[in-house]
């Protein structure tokens, strides 16, 4: 019999738990998470109606993504699957997390993934609705209109794009990497190119560890936020610093408007250069401002980058990187940036989308504005092993 154990959101998946043990007395057909001894056949699923070689059932992945979400270990997942005869026929990928909502600590879900065999009916929604009821809060990016009206139909959900910003290293290597040659891309380029400025933070220091520090720094930011993942310290070292195959480094940089953090990863694209993907920036805006310098110090010495993006919700972030000499990414025919380099691709979205929906169990009604939230590229499954 399975437990959820030390899962911080017991109450919603423990009832559901509950609830699934009834159906499994009572019908051919049933739902339960996802152990780590189902992983075979959730794979042979996956594979089936999903794309090749995914990494979501290798099991040092679902074991971080699934098993450890947010840092704490637990007995089983929120993950869950509907089954028959022993076979999986749908697979619902949620992993249970702290959301910070105007000032309150509230437990939810992200969805990842949601998949369904084409001969099993409405078996999508039915095991979406065992688990909607104990999910005050639930979000994910990346997700197809067809998903999110899936939901909107149930409960209120809202959609909205991050912001993409670049820091331009290399405009010639930059306009290699994205196949550019207009006639005033170059020249854009160049024009475009971060410089350090002379002033604020000057150099920071590797952080292989979030400690008390960086917890102060998110406790600064965290007031002004509408809605984001309660990123603390147990969370940003599961996130960053335990990932199984990806590979992170974090600067901590301190200037007289405070401490700032900033995250990233190298993505190598072989025989075409790197680009570095930043996934954080913690800190007051003034903070993240003058922690540019150091910022922009770090990225060229990363051997190749030609440049490095950010996606993010947050205005008062984008703003403060904006005024240091971060640009806007402009889907131009002669400046279209691509965001897809595993393996490198053009892709009709050039940003990332998020939804967000609520629950009438969840006691309040937040009235979110996009441009106070802080959602980013780190969020979710968004920056993932690719096959």
């Amino acid at each position: 019999m399975f437990a959820l154990g030390s899962l911080q959101c017991i109450g919603f998946f423990g009832r559901l738990y509950l609830e699934c043990q009834d159906e499994e007395m009572t019908t051919e057909k049933t739902f339960r998470p996802i152990a780590v001894a189902d992983l075979k056949k959730a794979y042979l699923f996956d594979q089936a109606v999903d794309r090749p070689r995914n990494s979501t059932f290798e099991e040092d992945f679902y074991t971080w993504q699934y098993m450890e979400s947010g840092g704490s270990r637990r007995e089983n997942s929120a993950a869950l699957a509907a089954w028959r005869d022993d076979s999986v026929i749908c697979t619902l990928m949620l992993s249970d997390v702290d959301f910070a909502i105007e000032g309150r600590t509230v437990s939810g879900a992200f969805m990842h993934e949601w998949y369904a065999a084409p001969n099993e009916g409405f078996i999508g929604l039915e095991l979406l609705g065992k688990a909607l009821p104990y999910l005050p809060v639930m979000t994910g990016a990346g997700a197809s209109l067809a998903l999110t009206m899936s939901i909107r139909r149930v409960r209120p959900l809202m959609l909205f794009p991050l912001q993409r910003l670049v820091a331009v290293i290399d405009p010639t290597a930059t306009a290699a990497l994205s196949s550019l040659s207009g006639e005033h891309t170059a020249a854009y380029l160049n024009a475009a190119t971060i410089r350090k400025a002379r002033t604020g933070c000057q150099a920071g220091d590797s952080v292989a560890c979030f400690e008390e520090e960086y917890d102060a720094a998110w406790q600064t930011m965290r007031p002004s936020l509408q809605l984001a993942v309660e990123r603390t310290v147990e969370y940003m070292n599961w996130r960053y610093m335990r990932h199984p195959r990806l590979r992170y480094q974090a600067l901590r940089c301190r200037s007289d408007k405070g401490v700032a953090y900033f995250v990233w990863r190298v993505e190598q694209i072989p025989g075409m250069g790197a680009v570095a993907r930043l996934c954080e920036a913690i800190g007051t805006s003034d903070a993240i401002f003058e922690s540019v310098p150091a910022l922009v110090s770090a990225l060229r010495e990363i051997p190749g980058v030609a440049y490095a993006d950010f996606f993010c919700s947050n205005d008062a972030v984008c703003s403060a990187l904006h005024l240091a000499g971060f640009v806007h990414a402009l889907p131009l025919p002669d400046l279209d940036l691509p965001r897809l380099f595993s393996p490198l691709a053009d892709d009709v979205r050039k940003t990332l989308y998020f939804w967000v929906s609520f629950d009438s169990k969840l006691g309040f009604t937040p009235r979110l504005e996009p441009g106070r939230t802080y959602m980013t590229k780190g969020d979710a499954n968004q920056d993932r092993p690719s096959p």
